[in-house]
């Protein structure tokens, strides 16, 4: 009983520190590249939901724009990035959704989303959807939200929320 015990602690406690090491690390980058003449303005590791134990999903959300030096036209999108054992097969088009304040808000990705086989055999799948301004303002702002990639929805956290305001007001000029 006590060995069971001891196993099922240790189980937790690597879980909640894995958990505590995934969630940290975030930053955004600003890189501009020369050849294609754009910035490049990118948070990593935005770490947005887990799936409780015994399930291996996670999922991060990280805002991205575009900046043309020679246009006006200025891109915005989100990166849904899924890290697991097993795909997920995020198809493009209406494949992430968020509820905001009861408000569904459908995004589009033009494409499937790419996959990668890691070390051990662990998946991750990237999937792209361009996104504006105010739509960015609208989840960023709302009170409860609300997120579904495919088929896993999952709440949004306040501390997501505020990192998306914050690059919206520091880095995505109206």
């Amino acid at each position: 009983m006590k060995k069971i015990l001891l196993t099922l602690f240790i189980t937790f406690s690597l879980t909640g520190c894995i958990s505590a090491i995934l969630g940290s690390g975030y930053f955004i980058s600003d890189n501009y590249d020369e050849f294609e003449q754009t910035r490049t303005i990118r948070e990593h590791i935005n770490h947005v939901y887990s799936q409780p134990f015994p399930f291996t999903a996670s999922f991060y959300m990280n805002m991205i724009l575009i900046v043309p030096t020679k246009a006006d036209a200025l891109l915005g999108g989100l990166q849904v990035k899924y890290m697991n054992n097993s795909w997920l097969f995020i198809p493009e088009g209406n494949s992430l959704k968020f509820i905001a304040d009861g408000e569904v808000i459908p995004l589009y990705a033009a494409h499937q989303s790419s996959r990668i086989v890691g070390y051990g055999g662990h998946v991750t799948e990237l999937a792209y959807y361009n996104i504006d301004r105010n739509t960015a303002l609208k989840i960023s702002n709302a009170k409860i939200l609300k997120a579904k990639v495919h088929v896993v929805d999952f709440p949004v956290s306040p501390k997501i929320q505020e990192r998306w305001r914050i690059f919206i007001e520091t880095h995505w000029p109206e």
